[in-house]
């Protein structure tokens, strides 16, 4: 009993260091959605290709064309956040990165809404979230962990704490390798869904 209630203090604690970011997703979700709706085709087109449009390149797509366009796309937004927690004064561009996450995943829901009405948002249930959920979970402990990261080389500038920060690279460059390889299983899943998709529709 006293190891279950020494976890779950240690759950609830990372639950709270995660909910801002993930509100932060949120926020792009809505975002990216309202964009869509609203805004002019050519914006709304160049949102959806910028994070892998689901119906235009998955129809025309092969099974490996779809997971390394997947996996490139959220590659590229774990290298910022990677690069960006080794820089004491990269905080905004840090917290860009969930929301732009986000953004893509509201313009792929509401292009699939678009195109194919109220089956839309049941497809993107079906083929979207499962790898979305687990895409935004890498994405969210990468925001996290650069954050820290780049709070303590902002320490190590400003309060010369340099040994924290030798201490913890490491650390922080294996955390980052697990979460390419969450994202690789995300991009692997997504091209999974991808497949079935297209097969049903």
């Amino acid at each position: 009993m006293q190891e279950i209630s020494r976890c779950a203090p240690t759950s609830n604690k990372r639950f709270k260091t995660l909910f801002p970011i993930m509100l932060l997703i949120l926020l792009g979700v809505v975002i990216g959605t309202a964009v869509y709706i609203i805004s002019n085709d050519s914006l709304s087109g160049s949102l959806s290709r910028l994070n892998t449009d689901f119906l235009d390149f998955r129809r025309n797509s092969s099974y490996m064309d779809v997971m390394l366009s997947s996996l490139f796309n959220s590659t590229v937004m774990l290298l910022i956040l990677f690069l960006g927690g080794l820089c004491a004064l990269a905080f905004p561009v840090i917290l860009v990165v969930p929301v732009y996450k986000g953004l893509g995943l509201g313009c792929s829901v509401a292009q699939m809404y678009s195109s194919l009405g109220q089956r839309g948002v049941l497809y993107a249930l079906l083929f979207i979230l499962p790898s979305a959920v687990i895409s935004c979970y890498a994405i969210m402990i990468g925001t996290r962990e650069a954050y820290r990261m780049s709070a303590e080389c902002f320490g190590a500038i400003f309060k010369k704490k340099i040994v924290t920060v030798s201490e913890n690279a490491k650390l922080y460059l294996v955390k980052f390798l697990i979460l390419e390889a969450i994202l690789s299983a995300s991009a692997t899943i997504d091209s999974i869904c991808s497949l079935v998709y297209n097969n049903i529709v």
